[in-house]
């Protein structure tokens, strides 16, 4: 039975010890961490935006960005993927885009913030918190044996 990497980082986060997940900004930097041994890599957005645009993390990127560096590191390592979905770009129905977006073809494990859009900056705290977003991406989207919601 082949384990895709979504199962293998379920695994992981059953055992219920911590994780060190470094984070990449494109294909060659999660090779390299993947060759270092790390159990997972994370794609994070102010790195994406940092290196791809040479900007400050605010709010430059789009999901497209985010998809088309996705694919590329998903077949560059073998290890999980966990991506930096932003404040999904936009309102409910585009979370739900973006979570459906980046879970194809094999589903990555996503993380979320409930800030507003376009984010105040990836690093910094957001301006206006939106608990609907929140609680409509926990009710429409939960986590499945096909999708890990991390939020």
């Amino acid at each position: 039975m082949n384990v895709t990497t979504r199962q293998t980082l379920r695994r992981k986060v059953n055992e219920k010890r911590g994780l060190l997940v470094p984070g990449a900004f494109n294909a060659m930097s999660a090779r390299i961490i993947a060759d270092q041994g790390f159990e997972a890599v994370y794609l994070t957005g102010a790195g994406l935006t940092n290196m791809y645009y040479g900007l400050p993390d605010l709010a430059f990127i789009g999901l497209r960005d985010v998809a088309d560096h996705t694919a590329r590191i998903r077949e560059a390592v073998e290890i999980p993927l966990i991506v930096d979905a932003d404040t999904g770009f936009g309102n409910a129905l585009n979370v739900r885009h973006t979570v459906k977006t980046l879970s194809a073809p094999e589903p990555t494990p996503s993380s979320s913030r409930t800030s507003c859009f376009p984010s105040a900056a990836g690093t910094f705290p957001a301006r206006v918190s939106r608990r609907w977003r929140r609680w409509w991406a926990r009710s429409r989207l939960r986590s499945t044996r096909e999708r890990i919601l991390i939020s």
